[in-house]
């Protein structure tokens, strides 16, 4: 019996010892303690073989060299040509993944599979590094490629995690509608690479994407650079590229609502407006109601002077923040509301130019006052403009306002000899809801030459026009100068400076951030970075400041 017993034990010791040693293989998890991991995975096996041509499968297999797992797959596994996600299934097994597509591979295209961003080894997260495989299901792969940078046109920062793409360019708008067929993605300098392109014709893009990631230009949030020709790739191409992105607002503007609200009428649009023009179709209207934008709203104000206000019908102009304009017209009619009831708006003031600014003696300035809504009354006695030593009181006539009354002009340019102040009381400005807005008073300095550089140079470039600038480290102009090929900027300030050098092809002296959907690219800007101009000190002439275009950023 006791002999039994033995053997029972021995038999249950035995069936426990080969469950722990079943269970430690069938799990691989990380190993506790030791060493930490630093080895990558890479591929050891695929089927089909890496640079293998005449394939014909609808299934790819890929071993790699130690236990992995995916991560969001479908959105990280970069396959070209593209497809879609819906077209393969996967399966991922230990350190083996399966990919089972829904038809066979299109004949005679060489197929490029990149896994370094899909999976990880499971003892320490370790992405592969150049984790791919190219065959081709014709008789030969695909050798051609193209390679370049990604800005951003506004401040020359890197595209980083932006994508470059290749369109057939039978195709138009399709970056809206489709991913490309062959694309990569931008590194953290902006540097791309596009491997393995057959022969042909295509359409280039560049995006900054939105969150979605899903490769395709469907939101205002995205930059976007492309080229306004045919890119023709074969053994003749020019493989390098500088593209620079830009924002456009592709939402079409539209109206959404039109409708009183409180004591206002208001007209609504479905994104943020940049102006409007109203015309009345009885034009003593004009100047009875007015009309300010907010956002994405057009108010109507009745300034009437009388409660009760018949419907009247007016047209509208709204334009977006690109410059689209939209023609409706409206009817505006206002609702009787008793006081307690109506929207309690309280009104503000702002000079322009920028309160406590400086500027070159001589140089001419024209202040303003911008209004949050529209102005009633004007009491210029409670306004005081002091020059120099010279103090006076405002004369109504030394003021004009706009016809929506919603900016006070001064007349007359003051020329900038002395330090000059506008100091307004309270009770100066009565808003069209008889508010009072608080007293403002601003102060325009000279600038002090000690106290600035002065940076001189020369322009080496064949374009005709071009617009030279110099800006600070938050990307604002200090200065400006048109077709100089000998420069001098007086008055810049102290600290890290860039010079932006932008061509001018349409001659209006501004940059242009051309239209996407006309297939008008913008003007191209570029940058220098002298070493000069690292640390821009006070009191400094800097010279032979050399801006030289060697090769424009391609359209």
């Amino acid at each position: 019996m006791f002999l039994a017993q033995q053997r029972n034990l021995y038999t249950i010791f035995v069936f426990i010892t080969v469950l722990i040693i079943l269970y430690g293989c069938a799990s691989p998890l990380a190993p506790q303690g030791g060493a930490k991991d630093t080895r990558k995975p890479r591929i050891v096996f695929s089927s089909p073989k890496d640079q293998s041509t005449n394939v014909m499968t609808n299934k790819v297999m890929v071993v790699f060299s130690e236990p992995i797992r995916t991560k969001n797959l479908k959105a990280n596994l970069v396959i070209i040509p593209s497809v879609n996600d819906d077209d393969y299934e996967y399966k991922e097994k230990n350190n083996t993944i399966t990919l089972k597509f829904k038809r066979f591979l299109r004949p005679n295209t060489t197929y490029v599979l990149n896994f370094d961003d899909a999976v990880e080894d499971i003892t320490e997260s370790n992405k592969p590094n150049n984790a791919r495989i190219a065959f081709s299901t014709g008789k030969e792969i695909d050798t051609l490629f193209i390679y370049g940078t990604v800005r951003n046109i506004a401040d020359n920062s890197p595209e980083k995690e932006g994508v470059v793409g290749l369109y057939d360019a039978n195709d138009t708008l399709i970056v809206q509608k489709h991913k490309p067929l062959y694309f990569a993605k931008t590194d953290t300098v902006g540097r791309f690479k596009i491997d393995n392109i057959r022969k042909g014709r295509y359409l280039l893009y560049a995006l900054k994407e939105d969150k979605k990631k899903n490769m395709i230009y469907d939101s205002p949030d995205e930059r976007i650079a492309f080229l306004t020709d045919t890119l023709v790739i074969d053994e003749k191409t020019a493989n390098y590229l500088q593209l620079q992105t830009v924002p456009y607002d592709i939402k079409p503007l539209k109206i959404t609502t039109k409708r009183p609200r409180k004591q206002y009428f208001e007209v609504k649009a479905n994104k943020t407006l940049a102006g409007a023009e109203v015309v009345f179709e009885k034009p003593e209207n004009k100047g009875k109601i007015l009309y300010q934008t907010e956002k994405e709203i057009l108010r109507f104000f009745n300034y009437t002077g009388n409660e009760t206000v018949d419907s009247l019908k007016a047209y509208i102009t709204v334009k977006d923040s690109v410059g689209n304009l939209l023609l409706d017209t409206a009817t505006i009619r206002f609702d009787v509301i008793k006081e307690k009831d109506k929207a309690k708006t309280k009104g503000t003031a702002k000079f322009y130019p920028t309160p406590n600014s400086n500027f070159m003696k001589g140089q001419k300035i024209r202040p303003q006052l911008l209004f949050s809504t529209p102005l009633d009354k004007l009491n210029t006695d409670s306004i005081t403009y002091i020059n120099g030593k010279d103090t006076t009181t405002c004369r109504a006539e030394q003021w004009e306002l706009n016809e929506t009354r919603t900016i006070l002009y001064f007349k007359d340019s003051i020329v900038m000899n002395n330090p000059i102040r506008f100091k307004l009381k309270k009770g100066s400005l009565i808003g069209i809801e008889k508010d009072t807005l608080a007293g403002t008073d601003t102060n325009y300095g000279i600038k002090k030459e000690e106290e600035y550089a002065t940076l001189t140079g020369i322009v080496r470039t064949q374009a005709p026009n071009f617009i030279l600038q110099v800006l600070n480290e938050k990307n604002e102009v200090e200065g400006e100068l048109y077709n100089a090929k000998e420069f001098v900027f007086k008055y810049i300030e102290a600290g890290k400076k860039k010079i932006r050098l932008i061509i001018d092809t349409n001659k209006n002296r501004i940059w242009d951030k051309g239209d996407f959907k006309k297939g008008i690219a913008p003007e191209n800007a570029l940058y220098f970075q002298d070493e000069t101009l690292q640390k821009v000190a006070p009191n400094w002439v800097y010279e032979d400041i050399i801006v030289e275009v060697k090769e424009e950023p391609n359209k």
